[in-house]
């Protein structure tokens, strides 16, 4: 019995220390991830113009909805009547009422569709929308050279911003884009 004792103490403190030595580098507290997914999407409708109206210019663009992913040129974030039409044939190939604004039901079936964006993805429109999303976020995205390019292209560079994003965030830094900081990027703030 006093060696079962033994080795069930030493499992939990080396799962501690272990706990203590990551910290919160590598994973996220429970209640920011709450606070994260309480948050409301930010609902976008024509006339709207913004990094979230761009990025989802981008994302429709990648399924095949739409035609125009270029977040930085002159209106390339303008919620305009082509992206209105665009959104309104999404959410019927989602079976979602076609509103034609992006809403709550229609960021969580983007989010899904989205997925997982990390280096290496080849799917360019996905990843310009992420990129100018993060690049939004704040001069310390922005203005860090090259690396902060919008050029569809997941390399470390991006994965840096990511980190550094999800740092100032409390999310664990992966690096990665995923389903929970998709929603701290393009949910309200």
């Amino acid at each position: 019995m006093n060696l079962i004792r033994r080795v069930a103490v030493a499992a939990a403190t080396t799962g501690a220390g272990l706990a203590i030595a990551v910290g919160p580098a590598a994973t996220a507290n429970a209640g920011t991830l709450e606070e994260i997914e309480r948050t409301p999407w930010v609902t976008l409708s024509q006339g709207d113009e913004g990094y979230r109206v761009a990025a989802v210019r981008c994302f429709l663009d990648q399924s095949d909805h739409f035609d125009g992913c270029s977040p930085t040129a002159r209106g390339g974030d303008d919620f305009t009547g082509g992206l209105k039409a665009a959104v309104k044939r999404y959410q019927l190939d989602k079976s979602l009422p076609m509103s034609g604004k992006v809403d709550g039901a229609t960021w969580q079936a983007l989010r899904h569709d989205v997925g997982l964006v990390d280096r290496g993805d080849e799917r360019s429109d996905v990843v310009k929308g992420v990129q100018y999303a993060l690049r939004a976020h704040g001069p310390r995205y922005a203005t860090q050279g090259p690396s902060a390019l919008v050029d569809g292209e997941y390399t470390a560079s991006t994965g840096k911003y990511a980190k550094s994003y999800q740092w100032t965030h409390h999310i664990q830094q992966t690096g990665e884009v995923g389903p929970t900081t998709f929603r701290s990027l393009f949910a309200a703030s």
